[in-house]
């Protein structure tokens, strides 16, 4: 700090100005500076002044109280905030005066301790100031997760969402299907606080619940009608599933199981076909569709579906009457040829045992009326079903027709009398 070491009795302007507890007076003094600033942090709740004039017969008041003791100084409490002292002297029996301003801002408490806050994945609705307490953000849809990381001052603690955050750490908040309010709370170390708040919201949050594509063993199926009939190897025990949907914000599950990564390796079983149930959720978290993907086991040799094969599959004659019914199935009173069209498609070829349904028919007709011709297990929803029947077995059915009628059942379960 500057002193002026002149001096003269019609002078009334100051000759130091001193202030306790303040690293710098700003502008450094001057005798014919007449305002200053200063600041000081929040836990400094006074300052002592001290001012000498030039002049040493002239009196000096710190708003309005004249400074006592030999140090001349005044004791000024602070508030929050802006404080502002007059500083004035006066020489006795004369008219000249000077006048001084001194504004001390004591920082808020708890405050603007908190330098900065800054966020990923997240824009707000403005650049942060530690005065301004409440904030709107804005996230993409597909964002679910962002992070905070407060950067503080003097020591003070911080808590997100009511975990302590050290300064400079990032803590990560998970984002809610609408609004998310963050909370941060900031105390200095007396324990005041001030908390602050960000309203986060996802922009234009998708409903879009669709598949987009699914994959089995790295082949494309196509999906129809929330439906998806796919091909494996008749031998393999297992099969990976690559399931994309058609908004990458939106979650999959695939029977009630979360997937994270749009791929996963599912087991078969020895069934001819395995049923799994996709479920796909919208960055919403509301909207759902649900899938239903068929995996077959090709019964063509080499099972290479964009190739034209077929098969003879073996006939038994065990055939069962199940609730009225004469069900004739795969070895069982039938057998069949598969062929594979260049779209995937197939048309399985049934060929009727006729002599053993003929024999069957005439021994059930007090306990069937009807019958079934079951070909559910080997269908799939774009495969399509061909059954030769032979004359006899025409002629046998015309004559039982006032008792016994038949079926084709696909996949689908439609029937045809």
């Amino acid at each position: 700090m500057t002193q002026t070491n002149a001096a003269n009795e019609s002078d009334a302007r100051l000759h130091g100005l001193y202030v306790s507890e303040v690293s710098s007076l700003s502008p450094e003094f001057n005798p014919d500076t007449y305002l200053y600033s200063a600041y000081v942090p929040s836990n400094q709740s006074f300052v002592n002044i001290s001012a000498v004039p030039i002049n040493e017969n002239a009196k000096v008041t710190i708003n309005g109280m004249e400074p006592l003791g030999e140090l001349r100084h005044t004791k000024i409490s602070l508030s929050y905030g802006t404080n502002t002292i007059h500083i004035s002297t006066h020489i006795p029996n004369t008219n000249l005066t000077s006048s001084y301003v001194v504004v001390i801002t004591r920082q808020q408490s708890g405050s603007d301790n908190l330098f900065d806050l800054s966020f990923s994945n997240l824009t707000l609705d403005r650049f942060f100031t530690s005065e301004v307490t409440n904030y709107y953000g804005t996230a993409n849809p597909g964002v679910r997760q962002i992070g905070v990381t407060p950067i503080t001052t003097n020591g003070s603690s911080v808590t997100i969402n009511g975990k302590n955050v050290g300064s400079g750490s990032t803590q990560i908040v998970a984002l809610n299907n609408e609004t998310t309010i963050i909370t941060v709370l900031i105390a200095d170390s007396e324990g005041v606080s001030k908390t602050y708040t960000i309203n986060v919201r996802r922009s234009d949050i998708s409903t879009n619940a669709s598949l987009k594509s699914v994959a089995v063993n790295q082949k494309e199926y196509t999906i129809t009608n929330s439906n998806i009939m796919s091909y494996v190897d008749k031998g393999v025990s297992g099969a990976q599933l690559t399931l994309i949907p058609s908004d990458l914000s939106s979650t999959v599950k695939l029977n009630g199981n979360l997937i994270a990564s749009n791929t996963v390796n599912v087991y078969l079983d020895s069934k001819q076909t395995n049923i799994f149930t996709i479920t796909v959720t919208a960055a919403d978290g509301i909207t759902q569709k649900t899938y239903d993907l068929y995996v077959l086991r090709d019964l063509s040799h080499g099972s290479n579906v964009n190739q034209v094969s077929s098969t003879s599959l073996g006939s038994d004659t065990l055939i069962e009457i199940k609730n009225g019914e004469l069900v004739v199935t795969e070895g069982k009173g039938a057998s069949s040829t598969s062929q594979r069209g260049l779209n995937g498609s197939r048309n399985l070829i049934v060929t009727l045992n006729d002599t053993e349904i003929i024999k069957e028919i005439n021994k059930a007709s007090s306990t069937a009326k009807k019958m079934k011709i079951d070909y559910a297990s080997l269908m799939g929803l774009d495969d399509r079903l061909t059954v030769k029947f032979s004359k006899n077995l025409l002629e046998t059915l015309r004559l039982k027709e006032s008792k016994l009628t038949y079926c084709l059942r696909t996949q689908l379960f439609r029937f045809w009398q």
